[in-house]
């Protein structure tokens, strides 16, 4: 702490507001001289003080000593007068530490922030209701649901692939093909030449020479088929496959808990653990997004480059007994014995252009 000049007697108070007063009180300002009246002299030594805001400025502040500041305190003394207090001249006048002081006053500050964002927060969820509930009710959330109920229907041997690979850890979906290993075809016939000029020019008996002959004509036609499995794609819209929950029941339970939630803080004056708060709000409506999400993944599922990969995907022996035919919008599947099932994409299965997150305009504490 510097030294201090003119020790300073008083009693410095830093007032603890309650919830309800840090809805209003201004704590902290660009512009102090905006609080009220700014005294041009700095008050007697003796004099009571009562922290009224911190200021940070960009331009230069004059302080009650006449000094150039950027920041300080604003202290005012009994009849409401207020002096400006800068940082070097809080501990050269005052013996008081800025850190230790501003920290005093942060918990304060800290709580009226959080209380303000919770209150604008909740007045925008009030206001959102109407877009909220419109998303809910949306024709794609009714279309999700029918293709969720769809591909109950899918072949058997085609159903369990996707539920296989729709566990939390983004599987991917796999299959076996038989091909040509041209490279094992190639070292073949290499070899086979190779047999048969030796045996050209060390004089191998006839017999001998000849059977080698056939195998290099021969090995010129001869293919190598290797199994070979490969990663196709990931398993798109996996909640279509590992949900049996409806969509739109999900989505209003977290649309009334945040309602809810949101009437209940504008109407509380006080409120326990503003972050905490924050934080549950924060949560439910990237939820309520991710569940928007699932119609994303839905949508895509039925895009020309995903259809393509699912068809090659059912070209693999694993699925020997099911073929898979490609429609404008889907996929067909048929079997050595049954009727051909259509997947296609439903009507009104489109992205719907909401973020409930985006549309709260989440600043998170």
């Amino acid at each position: 702490m510097a030294k201090v000049k003119n020790a300073y007697s008083g009693k410095l108070v830093v007032r603890q507001y309650s919830d309800a007063e840090l809805r209003h009180v201004v704590l902290v300002t660009d512009d102090p001289h905006s609080l009220g009246t700014v005294a041009d002299n700095p008050p007697n030594p003796d004099q009571d003080m009562e922290f009224v805001a911190q200021y940070r400025s960009d331009q230069m502040v004059i302080c009650s000593f006449g000094h150039r500041h950027q920041k300080g305190f604003l202290l005012k003394d009994g009849n409401g007068l207020h002096y400006l207090i800068g940082k070097d001249c809080a501990a050269e006048h005052y013996g008081l530490n800025w850190e230790a002081f501003a920290k005093n006053v942060s918990k304060s500050v800290d709580r009226q922030s959080n209380l303000l964002w919770l209150d604008g927060i909740s007045r925008m969820i009030v206001d959102a209701r109407a877009d909220i509930e419109a998303a809910i009710t949306s024709p794609a959330v009714v279309a999700f649901d029918e293709l969720r109920r769809q591909v109950q229907n899918l072949p058997h041997t085609v159903l369990s692939a996707f539920r296989q690979a729709s566990g939390y850890h983004d599987t991917w979906m796999t299959a076996t093909y038989r091909e040509r290993d041209h490279k094992a075809e190639r070292l073949m016939r290499e070899k086979a030449y190779e047999e048969y000029e030796a045996s050209v020019q060390q004089r191998w008996p006839s017999s001998e020479r000849n059977r080698l002959k056939r195998e290099m004509v021969a090995s010129q036609s001869r293919e190598v088929w290797v199994r070979a499995t490969k990663s196709v794609l990931r398993c798109p819209a996996p909640t279509l496959f590992r949900s049996n929950f409806k969509m739109a029941p999900r989505l209003q339970t977290i649309a009334n808990n945040l309602h809810s939630q949101a009437i209940t803080l504008l109407g509380t004056l006080r409120v326990s653990e503003p972050s905490m708060a924050a934080k549950s709000i924060a949560e439910a409506t990237k939820s309520f997004d991710g569940i928007l999400a699932e119609i994303d993944a839905a949508a895509l599922m039925f895009s020309p480059g995903v259809l393509d990969r699912l068809t090659t995907l059912f070209e693999g022996e694993e699925f020997k007994g099911i073929r898979a035919r490609r429609l404008p919008y889907g996929l067909a599947f048929s079997a050595d014995q049954g009727e051909e099932f259509s997947f296609r994409l439903p009507r009104g299965l489109q992205p719907l252009d909401f973020s409930l997150y985006e549309r709260l305009r989440f600043d998170e504490r």
